[in-house]
């Protein structure tokens, strides 16, 4: 009987302070948003990479990810590092013959975590060739984003990929 009041005593004990010490962390984690001011703060990048795209900078296209970065894009090698982006969006808009009449990247959802946010969306752009003949292209994209010490967000990893296949 004693045996029985002691592991009964223990068990009481450790149920105790395993709940008064356990995590007290309330704070969820990986929150799933489609709106408000934590989704609003990723469409401000997206809203800057588009308008940078458009103006077919580069520089302004490469400061929106972090010096780390790693950059995805189709048929490519993975590019790491700020200014291996730097140097494709360069080679990438030198190279650009065509006019861009139209071009969005809405983002779908946003989970947020903290210093962190996953962001994915689709994208759609509309051309024009020299000769007029207009194309619509449409892919999906995946973010990851990492809040910067001013407040600013940047992307740390940004993947892409194309609906069908470029002709």
């Amino acid at each position: 009987m004693k045996q029985i009041t002691i592991i009964t005593a223990s068990l009481l004990i450790g149920f105790v302070v395993g709940t008064y010490f356990g995590s007290t962390n309330t704070t969820p984690q990986g929150v799933v948003l489609t709106s408000g001011p934590k989704f609003e703060e990723q469409e401000e990048i997206l809203d800057s990479f588009v308008s940078a795209c458009l103006e077919g900078s580069a520089e302004a296209c490469a400061n929106l990810y972090t010096k780390d970065t790693v950059y995805m894009i189709p048929e490519t090698p993975i590019l790491e590092g700020r200014q291996a982006v730097l140097g494709s969006y360069k080679e990438f808009f030198e190279g650009r013959d065509y006019k861009v009449l139209e071009m969005s990247e809405p983002a779908t959802e946003v989970v947020h975590f903290g210093d962190w946010a996953a962001i994915r969306g689709t994208g759609k752009e509309i051309t024009e060739s020299k000769d007029g003949q207009r194309t619509t292209k449409t892919y999906k994209w995946m973010i990851l984003s990492e809040k910067q010490d001013d407040g600013s967000w940047k992307m740390k990893w940004d993947i892409f990929n194309f609906d069908n296949p470029l002709k």
